[in-house]
Protein backbone atom coordinates (compact mmCIF):
# COMPACT_ATOMS: atom_id res chain seq x y z
CA UNK A 1 0.00 0.00 0.00
CA UNK A 2 1.14 3.80 -0.49
CA UNK A 3 1.87 5.82 2.10
CA UNK A 4 -1.80 7.79 1.12
CA UNK A 5 -3.49 4.47 1.41
CA UNK A 6 -2.18 3.74 4.53
CA UNK A 7 -3.43 7.33 5.99
CA UNK A 8 -7.39 6.22 4.88
CA UNK A 9 -7.32 3.31 5.88
CA UNK A 10 -6.02 4.93 9.53
CA UNK A 11 -9.06 7.11 9.61
CA UNK A 12 -11.89 4.43 8.98
CA UNK A 13 -13.71 2.92 11.99
CA UNK A 14 -13.40 -0.38 13.68
CA UNK A 15 -15.27 -3.16 11.04
CA UNK A 16 -18.23 -5.15 12.34
CA UNK A 17 -18.08 -8.30 11.52
CA UNK A 18 -21.15 -10.32 11.84
CA UNK A 19 -20.51 -13.95 13.14
CA UNK A 20 -24.09 -15.54 13.47
CA UNK A 21 -24.79 -18.51 16.51
CA UNK A 22 -24.36 -21.05 16.27
CA UNK A 23 -21.62 -20.99 14.91
CA UNK A 24 -20.54 -23.87 12.32
CA UNK A 25 -17.07 -25.15 13.19
CA UNK A 26 -14.47 -25.24 11.64
CA UNK A 27 -15.56 -22.04 9.88
CA UNK A 28 -16.56 -19.97 12.67
CA UNK A 29 -16.20 -20.82 16.64
CA UNK A 30 -17.02 -18.85 19.29
CA UNK A 31 -15.98 -19.63 22.65
CA UNK A 32 -17.29 -19.16 26.39
CA UNK A 33 -15.79 -16.13 26.83
CA UNK A 34 -16.70 -14.74 23.43
CA UNK A 35 -13.39 -14.90 21.64
CA UNK A 36 -14.02 -15.83 17.86
CA UNK A 37 -11.84 -18.38 16.08
CA UNK A 38 -11.73 -20.53 13.21
CA UNK A 39 -10.89 -20.61 9.26
CA UNK A 40 -12.42 -17.80 8.17
CA UNK A 41 -12.11 -15.36 11.45
CA UNK A 42 -8.50 -16.85 10.75
CA UNK A 43 -8.38 -16.02 7.45
CA UNK A 44 -9.65 -12.13 8.00
CA UNK A 45 -7.30 -11.21 10.85
CA UNK A 46 -4.75 -12.34 8.37
CA UNK A 47 -6.31 -9.68 6.17
CA UNK A 48 -6.72 -7.05 8.55
CA UNK A 49 -3.44 -7.34 9.97
CA UNK A 50 -1.57 -7.12 6.66
CA UNK A 51 -3.54 -3.88 5.99
CA UNK A 52 -4.03 -1.95 9.16
CA UNK A 53 -7.60 -2.97 9.42
CA UNK A 54 -9.50 -2.62 12.99
CA UNK A 55 -12.27 -5.45 13.48
CA UNK A 56 -15.06 -5.93 16.17
CA UNK A 57 -16.86 -8.95 16.19
CA UNK A 58 -21.04 -8.54 16.57
CA UNK A 59 -22.25 -11.71 17.61
CA UNK A 60 -26.02 -12.15 15.87
CA UNK A 61 -28.34 -15.05 17.27
CA UNK A 62 -29.01 -16.29 14.32
CA UNK A 63 -28.13 -16.21 10.07
CA UNK A 64 -31.45 -14.22 9.66
CA UNK A 65 -30.32 -11.88 12.46
CA UNK A 66 -27.33 -11.53 10.78
CA UNK A 67 -28.81 -10.82 7.33
CA UNK A 68 -31.28 -8.39 9.03
CA UNK A 69 -28.05 -6.50 10.71
CA UNK A 70 -26.71 -6.42 6.93
CA UNK A 71 -29.52 -4.82 5.61
CA UNK A 72 -29.95 -1.83 8.66
CA UNK A 73 -26.05 -1.45 8.52
CA UNK A 74 -25.16 -2.70 11.53
CA UNK A 75 -22.69 -5.02 10.75
CA UNK A 76 -20.19 -4.27 8.05
CA UNK A 77 -18.24 -7.49 6.99
CA UNK A 78 -20.34 -10.98 6.92
CA UNK A 79 -18.02 -13.73 6.16
CA UNK A 80 -19.45 -16.19 3.17
CA UNK A 81 -22.62 -15.40 2.54
CA UNK A 82 -24.09 -17.02 -1.12
CA UNK A 83 -24.50 -14.28 -3.49
CA UNK A 84 -28.45 -13.89 -4.33
CA UNK A 85 -30.01 -10.79 -6.28
CA UNK A 86 -31.75 -9.54 -3.46
CA UNK A 87 -28.26 -9.40 -1.29
CA UNK A 88 -26.94 -7.47 -3.96
CA UNK A 89 -29.22 -4.94 -2.95
CA UNK A 90 -27.53 -3.70 0.42
CA UNK A 91 -24.03 -5.98 -0.18
CA UNK A 92 -20.80 -5.51 -2.34
CA UNK A 93 -19.28 -9.30 -2.90
CA UNK A 94 -15.79 -10.25 -2.82
CA UNK A 95 -14.67 -13.16 -5.07
CA UNK A 96 -14.19 -16.49 -3.39
CA UNK A 97 -12.21 -16.97 -0.11
CA UNK A 98 -11.41 -20.52 -0.03
CA UNK A 99 -12.32 -23.65 -2.78
CA UNK A 100 -15.71 -25.39 -1.69
CA UNK A 101 -17.22 -28.94 -2.93
CA UNK A 102 -21.20 -29.22 -1.95
CA UNK A 103 -22.47 -32.88 -1.44
CA UNK A 104 -26.00 -34.48 -0.56
CA UNK A 105 -26.35 -36.60 2.10
CA UNK A 106 -29.28 -39.34 2.71
CA UNK A 107 -30.07 -42.13 4.87
CA UNK A 108 -27.88 -45.61 4.55
CA UNK A 109 -30.17 -47.52 2.07
CA UNK A 110 -32.84 -45.58 1.47
CA UNK A 111 -33.55 -45.07 -1.84
CA UNK A 112 -33.92 -41.07 -2.54
CA UNK A 113 -35.59 -38.93 -5.49
CA UNK A 114 -34.16 -35.37 -5.57
CA UNK A 115 -36.80 -34.10 -7.83
CA UNK A 116 -39.46 -35.38 -5.25
CA UNK A 117 -37.28 -35.75 -2.22
CA UNK A 118 -37.78 -33.39 0.94
CA UNK A 119 -34.71 -31.29 1.27
CA UNK A 120 -34.04 -30.18 4.94
CA UNK A 121 -32.07 -26.96 4.22
CA UNK A 122 -30.75 -24.03 6.71
CA UNK A 123 -33.00 -21.01 6.69
CA UNK A 124 -32.05 -18.27 4.27
CA UNK A 125 -29.22 -20.16 2.86
CA UNK A 126 -27.98 -20.53 -1.02
CA UNK A 127 -28.90 -23.96 -1.19
CA UNK A 128 -32.91 -23.31 -0.50
CA UNK A 129 -32.76 -21.15 -4.15
CA UNK A 130 -30.72 -24.24 -5.73
CA UNK A 131 -33.18 -26.58 -4.48
CA UNK A 132 -36.04 -24.75 -5.77
CA UNK A 133 -34.76 -23.74 -9.32
CA UNK A 134 -33.17 -27.72 -9.55
CA UNK A 135 -36.27 -29.57 -8.17
CA UNK A 136 -39.17 -27.52 -8.24
CA UNK A 137 -41.15 -30.96 -7.64
CA UNK A 138 -39.12 -31.35 -4.09
CA UNK A 139 -40.25 -29.97 -0.30
CA UNK A 140 -38.08 -27.53 2.18
CA UNK A 141 -37.88 -28.90 5.52
CA UNK A 142 -36.70 -25.17 6.98
CA UNK A 143 -33.96 -25.93 9.78
CA UNK A 144 -31.68 -23.49 11.62
CA UNK A 145 -28.24 -25.19 11.43
CA UNK A 146 -25.78 -27.99 9.36
CA UNK A 147 -26.54 -30.15 12.41
CA UNK A 148 -30.08 -29.88 12.20
CA UNK A 149 -30.43 -30.76 8.36
CA UNK A 150 -28.50 -33.76 8.90
CA UNK A 151 -30.67 -34.99 12.29
CA UNK A 152 -34.04 -34.39 10.23
CA UNK A 153 -32.66 -36.99 7.54
CA UNK A 154 -31.51 -39.16 10.65
CA UNK A 155 -34.70 -39.03 12.07
CA UNK A 156 -36.71 -39.51 8.92
CA UNK A 157 -37.96 -36.14 8.74
CA UNK A 158 -35.86 -35.10 5.49
CA UNK A 159 -34.50 -37.15 2.81
CA UNK A 160 -31.87 -35.01 1.75
CA UNK A 161 -29.76 -32.57 3.48
CA UNK A 162 -27.02 -30.81 1.54
CA UNK A 163 -24.22 -30.05 3.43
CA UNK A 164 -20.50 -29.10 2.42
CA UNK A 165 -18.10 -31.76 3.06
CA UNK A 166 -16.09 -30.35 5.66
CA UNK A 167 -18.68 -29.97 8.02
CA UNK A 168 -19.88 -33.35 7.63
CA UNK A 169 -16.33 -34.55 8.43
CA UNK A 170 -16.35 -32.62 11.45
CA UNK A 171 -19.82 -34.06 12.68
CA UNK A 172 -18.61 -37.12 11.65
CA UNK A 173 -15.78 -37.12 13.97
CA UNK A 174 -17.83 -36.02 17.22
CA UNK A 175 -21.48 -37.65 16.42
CA UNK A 176 -22.47 -40.96 16.12
CA UNK A 177 -26.09 -40.88 14.58
CA UNK A 178 -24.11 -39.80 11.74
CA UNK A 179 -23.41 -43.68 10.39
CA UNK A 180 -26.71 -43.78 9.40
CA UNK A 181 -26.17 -41.35 6.54
CA UNK A 182 -24.30 -41.78 3.30
CA UNK A 183 -23.49 -39.34 1.09
CA UNK A 184 -25.21 -39.55 -2.50
CA UNK A 185 -23.68 -36.70 -4.49
CA UNK A 186 -20.73 -34.03 -4.80
CA UNK A 187 -20.21 -30.86 -6.79
CA UNK A 188 -16.91 -30.09 -8.36
CA UNK A 189 -14.75 -27.42 -6.21
CA UNK A 190 -16.26 -24.43 -6.85
CA UNK A 191 -15.06 -20.73 -5.89
CA UNK A 192 -15.91 -20.90 -2.04
CA UNK A 193 -18.19 -18.03 -1.29
CA UNK A 194 -17.17 -14.42 -0.34
CA UNK A 195 -16.18 -12.37 2.41
CA UNK A 196 -19.11 -9.51 2.07
CA UNK A 197 -19.26 -5.57 2.79
CA UNK A 198 -22.13 -4.09 3.50
CA UNK A 199 -22.57 -1.37 1.31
Amino acid sequence: LTAQERAFIATLPELRVAIPLPAVRPYEAVGINGEVSGIHPDMLVALARTFGLRLKPVIVPSWSALLDAARRREVDVVMTLGVTAERMEYLAFTLGATPLPGALFARQGAKVDPATARFALERDFLANDWVRRQYPGATIVTVETTHDALRAVAEGRADIAAVDPMTWRLLQRYEGWTAGLREVARTAPTPGLPYIAAL
